[in-house]
Parts: structure tokens; C-alpha cells; sequence
């Protein structure tokens, strides 16, 4: 979690058993760093919507959001989760009943003694809608899904995948010491098969290459991943910025990307083909 700034969803709702969850600042941001919401929040008062952002700053908003039940939110920041102690199945109405019995507020249920209406979209339509006719208004030719096919890969590539690890939230957290003691490397995956093809064991020392870059890291020979794919967790190997003993190793996914990315909201392609070779 980042620990200069309250999570910006505020509170909330995990697992089967109903709780509430609070990501709770410990530290000061650096200069003027400041966290998303409040950008946010900032620019629509510039742009005269400040209408749509009622609240001050986080603990406001957590107000909103327990429905300005002040012991509830009090409770929940000196404890940080709190449990209903009881599953709540939506759409078992064995579950919403026991769910019931033992919170006789609670709202009332459907017509099918169920809450699966609480499961709705805030669609106009309730469910997932593949067409907007705001979208459409607004940006013609946007407002339905458009297919751009191209080639993620060549002929003698294997497909790169990236993800996040918890131990280094968002790819970040490398830079502090006691969580890279916890994850210090960002090995390949590499299934059997094309470990087996390749010559590669597990500890190896591999290359990664493509038309964008080269980077060399450790095989982690696993069935986990398709053999026609290769995965690492992202957040190593920088090559720019602030450097660490953390940083000066490892596959950094950066450097073998696609220099693409989306018209419209910016997103960056986020897989590639790369050749894989031993080192």
C-alpha cells in the first residue's frame, strides 16, 4: 500500500464474510507530492464541478461512505478492519437469511428473499453495456467497442506478460530494504516444455530480446504459464531514477515493451514478443 496517502477508494467491502477495510496514511508525502484525489477533486473545482466532490479530504468521504456514522468510523480507523462475522452469499437465500436473523436493520430483501439486486451495474441498463449513447454523443465512433488488430508477436517470439506481486504494491515497493529482502528478484517463468526445448533449468541466467531492448534475468521453470508465454512480476532492473541495490538487477518490463499506446486514455500496450536464449 502506499503509505503517504488514505486509500483513495476509502473503505472497503472484502471477502464473503461483509467488512470493512481502511488503507490509512502513516507518513507524509515528500515536497509537494499530493495524492490523486485531491488532483482530482482540485481540477473539477476549477472546472466548476465541485459539485460532484461534496467532501473535504479522505476522512470525509469515509464519513459519507459509513453514513456519517461517526463511532463506526472512529472504531474503524483505531482497528483498521472490522468483520460482520457472518457470510453474506447475495444471492443464497439460506446465506441472506442467517445474514438477516443476526442483523434484524439490515435492508430489506427481494421478492426472492435474496440481495441479488444490490449486484446491479449503476448502468442505466443494471448490467454490462457494451454501447454508451453518451460516449457515442460525445466522441462519435467511441461509443462502441472497436476492434485494431495487430501483432503482439512474431512467428519465432514468445508472448511477454507482466503483473503485480503483493509484496511490492503497484511494482514499486522495491526500493524499501525490508520488502526487497522479502522479494529481492523478478524471475522468468518458463514452462517445462520450452525450458525443455531451450536447455534451460530453473536458476539459469537468460536473455530476453526484442526489436525495443534486451534484458537478462533467472529462469523459474513452472507449469504456471502457458508454453508459448513468459512471465515476470514488474517493478526491477530500473534503468533510470532513484537506484538501489534493489533496482540494479532483475528484468525490468519497460525495456521490452512497445512504444504504443491508446488514443484516448493513454494505456501503454502491455504485451510483446520477445526471444528467450540462455545467457
Amino acid at each position: 500500500m502506499h503509505l503517504s496517502r488514505t486509500g483513495r477508494r476509502g473503505i472497503g467491502y472484502v471477502g464473503t464474510a461483509p467488512a470493512y477495510a481502511l488503507r490509512q496514511q502513516v507518513v507524509e508525502p515528500i515536497g509537494e507530492a499530493r495524492p490523486s484525489w485531491q488532483i482530482w477533486k482540485e481540477l473539477g473545482e476549477q472546472l466548476g464541478l465541485g459539485q460532484y466532490y461534496p467532501w473535504q479530504d479522505m476522512q470525509t468521504r469515509q464519513l459519507y461512505q459509513l453514513n456519517g456514522d461517526h463511532a463506526l468510523a472512529k472504531e474503524l480507523r483505531q482497528k483498521g478492519y472490522l468483520e460482520w462475522g457472518v457470510p453474506l452469499l447475495l444471492r443464497e437465500p439460506e446465506s441472506v437469511r442467517q445474514f438477516t436473523a443476526r442483523y434484524p436493520g439490515a435492508i430489506a430483501t427481494d421478492s426472492d428473499n435474496t440481495y441479488g439486486e444490490q449486484l446491479r451495474f449503476k448502468s442505466p441498463s443494471g448490467k454490462i453495456e457494451l454501447y454508451s449513447a453518451t460516449l457515442e454523443e460525445l466522441l462519435p465512433g467511441y461509443g462502441v467497442p472497436r476492434v485494431r488488430n495487430f501483432a503482439l508477436k512474431k512467428e519465432n517470439e514468445l508472448y511477454f506478460i507482466q503483473g503485480k506481486v503483493a509484496v511490492h504494491t503497484n511494482g514499486a515497493t522495491q526500493y524499501v530494504p525490508l520488502l526487497s529482502e522479502l522479494m529481492w528478484d523478478n524471475a522468468v517463468w518458463v514452462h517445462p516444455q520450452t525450458a525443455q526445448e531451450k536447455g534451460i533449468k530453473t536458476g539459469d541466467e537468460i536473455w530476453l530480446e526484442n526489436a525495443t531492448g534486451k534484458e537478462k534475468g533467472k529462469a523459474l521453470v513452472t507449469p504456471g504459464i502457458r508454453p508459448d508465454t513468459l512471465f515476470v512480476y514488474m517493478g526491477f532492473g530500473a534503468k533510470a531514477g532513484a537506484k538501489t541495490a534493489a533496482t540494479t538487477h532483475g528484468i525490468h518490463c519497460g525495456n521490452l515493451l512497445p512504444h504504443v499506446t491508446s488514443p484516448v486514455s493513454g494505456t501503454v500496450v502491455h504485451t510483446a514478443g520477445v526471444t528467450l536464449s540462455r545467457a
